[in-house]
């Protein structure tokens, strides 16, 4: 299955959070201890990003990550270009 970035739309900015940190390689309790949270709840936004985009593994989810990584980077950055 692919998934698509589309339905990445719906996360929340914590749920972005929790994903961005996957491509590095981050277990739950190194994210967990980052961002403050306990590994459960962790585990929880990580079911919670699965339901949303249709990710069935932690390999789509950092695929995912980095494809919204991607994209952010190459939106335009609202300052005009000059002539």
């Amino acid at each position: 299955m692919v998934v698509s970035t589309a339905s990445a739309d719906t996360l929340t900015p914590r749920e972005h959070e929790i994903l961005s940190e996957l491509p590095g390689g981050a277990t739950y309790n190194a994210i967990a201890r980052r961002l403050g949270l306990s590994k459960h709840t962790v585990d929880t936004y990580i079911r919670r990003i699965r339901l949303k985009t249709g990710a069935m593994n932690r390999t789509e989810m950092v695929v995912l990550a980095l494809e919204l990584r991607d994209s952010s980077r190459s939106e335009p950055s609202g300052v005009p270009a000059r002539m």
